[in-house]
């Protein structure tokens, strides 16, 4: 997935990778997703974290 205009709920193998940055992928969105990073949206603060893959 590369850059979208609008963020998605994240894959199986997104939420594998959040929750081992320790974060809980039912509060993200994904935005955007290249080899290095997955950038997430907070769903309620609109909050923006980023993901070393």
């Amino acid at each position: 997935m590369k850059g979208s205009k609008r963020a998605v709920n994240p894959t199986y193998a997104q939420k594998k990778r959040i929750t081992n940055a320790g974060l809980d992928y039912k509060e993200y969105l994904v935005q955007e997703e290249d080899n290095i990073t997955i950038t997430l949206i907070h769903k309620e603060t609109g909050k923006r974290e980023v993901v070393l893959c």
